[in-house]
Protein backbone atom coordinates (compact mmCIF):
# COMPACT_ATOMS: atom_id res chain seq x y z
CA UNK A 1 0.00 0.00 0.00
CA UNK A 2 2.82 2.75 -0.36
CA UNK A 3 3.26 5.98 -2.20
CA UNK A 4 2.75 5.31 -6.02
CA UNK A 5 4.27 8.54 -7.33
CA UNK A 6 2.63 10.39 -10.43
CA UNK A 7 2.24 7.99 -13.42
CA UNK A 8 3.01 9.97 -16.67
CA UNK A 9 1.83 8.18 -19.35
CA UNK A 10 2.76 9.72 -22.92
CA UNK A 11 -0.34 9.95 -24.78
CA UNK A 12 -1.01 11.39 -27.98
CA UNK A 13 2.01 11.48 -30.25
CA UNK A 14 5.42 13.72 -29.77
CA UNK A 15 6.57 16.87 -31.09
CA UNK A 16 8.67 15.26 -33.97
CA UNK A 17 6.14 12.87 -34.79
CA UNK A 18 3.55 15.88 -35.14
CA UNK A 19 5.76 18.07 -37.24
CA UNK A 20 6.60 14.72 -40.04
CA UNK A 21 2.70 14.54 -40.14
CA UNK A 22 2.10 18.34 -40.93
CA UNK A 23 4.82 18.67 -43.38
CA UNK A 24 4.17 15.35 -45.18
CA UNK A 25 0.25 16.70 -45.09
CA UNK A 26 2.08 19.96 -46.89
CA UNK A 27 3.99 18.06 -49.46
CA UNK A 28 1.01 16.19 -50.35
CA UNK A 29 -1.30 19.01 -50.67
CA UNK A 30 1.45 20.85 -52.64
CA UNK A 31 1.92 17.73 -55.07
CA UNK A 32 -1.74 17.99 -55.63
CA UNK A 33 -1.67 21.58 -56.23
CA UNK A 34 1.14 21.27 -58.83
CA UNK A 35 -0.25 18.21 -60.70
CA UNK A 36 -3.73 20.47 -60.81
CA UNK A 37 -2.34 23.20 -62.07
CA UNK A 38 0.07 21.11 -64.49
CA UNK A 39 -3.33 19.51 -65.87
CA UNK A 40 -4.60 23.15 -66.21
CA UNK A 41 -2.26 24.30 -68.28
CA UNK A 42 -1.96 21.26 -70.37
CA UNK A 43 -5.17 18.75 -69.99
CA UNK A 44 -3.04 15.87 -71.36
CA UNK A 45 -1.97 12.63 -68.50
CA UNK A 46 1.32 12.81 -69.75
CA UNK A 47 2.11 16.44 -68.59
CA UNK A 48 0.22 15.29 -65.28
CA UNK A 49 2.76 12.22 -65.12
CA UNK A 50 6.01 14.54 -65.97
CA UNK A 51 5.32 16.66 -63.26
CA UNK A 52 4.22 14.41 -60.66
CA UNK A 53 7.33 12.58 -61.53
CA UNK A 54 9.60 15.82 -61.49
CA UNK A 55 8.43 16.50 -58.17
CA UNK A 56 9.13 13.15 -56.75
CA UNK A 57 12.23 11.90 -58.81
CA UNK A 58 13.75 15.25 -59.33
CA UNK A 59 13.35 17.24 -56.68
CA UNK A 60 16.77 18.67 -57.12
CA UNK A 61 16.35 20.77 -59.98
CA UNK A 62 13.44 22.81 -57.84
CA UNK A 63 16.30 23.39 -54.92
CA UNK A 64 18.63 24.59 -57.49
CA UNK A 65 15.92 27.04 -59.25
CA UNK A 66 15.08 28.29 -55.65
CA UNK A 67 18.73 28.71 -54.28
CA UNK A 68 19.37 30.31 -57.45
CA UNK A 69 16.44 32.41 -57.16
CA UNK A 70 17.47 33.39 -53.36
CA UNK A 71 21.17 33.82 -54.03
CA UNK A 72 19.95 36.65 -56.75
CA UNK A 73 17.59 38.42 -55.40
CA UNK A 74 18.28 37.60 -51.58
CA UNK A 75 15.92 35.54 -48.74
CA UNK A 76 13.99 38.88 -47.71
CA UNK A 77 13.00 40.97 -50.82
CA UNK A 78 12.71 44.60 -50.27
CA UNK A 79 9.85 45.85 -52.45
CA UNK A 80 9.12 48.59 -50.58
CA UNK A 81 5.94 47.79 -48.68
CA UNK A 82 6.15 45.37 -45.49
CA UNK A 83 3.34 43.45 -46.40
CA UNK A 84 4.69 42.65 -49.95
CA UNK A 85 8.04 41.86 -48.13
CA UNK A 86 6.99 39.67 -45.61
CA UNK A 87 5.07 37.62 -47.84
CA UNK A 88 8.34 37.49 -50.66
CA UNK A 89 9.82 35.99 -47.60
CA UNK A 90 7.37 33.44 -46.97
CA UNK A 91 7.48 32.29 -50.10
CA UNK A 92 11.23 32.20 -50.92
CA UNK A 93 11.19 30.04 -47.63
CA UNK A 94 8.42 27.70 -49.17
CA UNK A 95 10.37 27.34 -52.16
CA UNK A 96 13.55 26.46 -50.74
CA UNK A 97 12.17 24.18 -48.14
CA UNK A 98 9.57 22.18 -50.07
CA UNK A 99 12.12 20.21 -52.38
CA UNK A 100 14.45 19.42 -49.26
CA UNK A 101 10.94 18.22 -47.24
CA UNK A 102 9.90 16.55 -50.57
CA UNK A 103 13.69 14.80 -50.42
CA UNK A 104 13.49 13.96 -47.09
CA UNK A 105 10.04 11.96 -47.62
CA UNK A 106 10.96 10.60 -50.58
CA UNK A 107 14.17 9.00 -49.37
CA UNK A 108 12.83 7.79 -46.38
CA UNK A 109 9.92 5.82 -48.26
CA UNK A 110 12.44 4.72 -50.07
CA UNK A 111 14.83 3.68 -47.65
CA UNK A 112 11.95 1.77 -45.90
CA UNK A 113 10.96 -0.25 -48.73
CA UNK A 114 15.41 -1.19 -49.57
CA UNK A 115 15.63 -2.15 -46.12
CA UNK A 116 12.48 -4.07 -45.32
CA UNK A 117 11.57 -5.21 -48.60
CA UNK A 118 14.75 -5.43 -50.84
CA UNK A 119 16.79 -6.19 -47.72
CA UNK A 120 13.99 -8.08 -45.53
CA UNK A 121 16.77 -7.12 -42.71
CA UNK A 122 15.63 -4.17 -40.43
CA UNK A 123 18.85 -4.19 -38.42
CA UNK A 124 21.21 -3.56 -41.73
CA UNK A 125 20.83 0.33 -41.95
CA UNK A 126 23.83 1.13 -43.66
CA UNK A 127 23.47 -1.42 -46.28
CA UNK A 128 20.15 -0.01 -47.11
CA UNK A 129 21.62 3.54 -46.98
CA UNK A 130 23.99 2.90 -49.72
CA UNK A 131 21.54 1.20 -51.67
CA UNK A 132 18.87 3.65 -51.03
CA UNK A 133 21.14 6.22 -52.67
CA UNK A 134 22.50 4.63 -55.17
CA UNK A 135 18.46 3.80 -56.48
CA UNK A 136 17.58 7.53 -55.66
CA UNK A 137 20.50 8.89 -57.67
CA UNK A 138 19.45 6.34 -60.70
CA UNK A 139 15.97 6.77 -60.37
CA UNK A 140 17.10 10.60 -60.48
CA UNK A 141 19.40 10.63 -63.68
CA UNK A 142 16.57 8.18 -65.53
CA UNK A 143 14.07 10.67 -65.08
CA UNK A 144 16.69 13.68 -66.48
CA UNK A 145 17.71 11.76 -69.31
CA UNK A 146 13.77 10.56 -70.49
CA UNK A 147 11.78 13.32 -69.45
CA UNK A 148 14.16 17.09 -69.50
CA UNK A 149 16.80 18.49 -71.08
CA UNK A 150 18.44 19.35 -68.21
CA UNK A 151 22.35 18.54 -68.22
CA UNK A 152 22.71 15.25 -65.80
CA UNK A 153 25.07 16.51 -63.58
CA UNK A 154 22.08 18.83 -61.80
CA UNK A 155 21.48 17.39 -59.25
CA UNK A 156 25.45 17.81 -57.75
CA UNK A 157 25.47 21.51 -59.02
CA UNK A 158 21.89 21.57 -56.77
CA UNK A 159 23.62 20.41 -54.02
CA UNK A 160 26.65 22.19 -54.11
CA UNK A 161 24.74 25.59 -55.29
CA UNK A 162 22.26 25.17 -51.75
CA UNK A 163 25.46 24.50 -49.53
CA UNK A 164 27.19 27.36 -51.09
CA UNK A 165 24.27 29.42 -50.06
CA UNK A 166 23.94 27.98 -46.58
CA UNK A 167 27.62 28.18 -45.76
CA UNK A 168 26.85 32.66 -47.24
CA UNK A 169 24.55 32.78 -45.29
CA UNK A 170 26.42 31.86 -42.25
CA UNK A 171 29.55 33.84 -43.02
Amino acid sequence: MGFKGIQTASKGMSFFNLLKKVLLFIVVISLIFNVIHAFKQDPTLSSVIKKLGGELFNPFYNLNSATTHISVNGLYPNNGFFFTNIWGFLKNLYFFFLPIINLYFVFSYLFLFVREVLLGDSSRNFPAFTVTMIIFFLLNLVYIATFTKLPLDTPITALKNTFNLIYGMFN
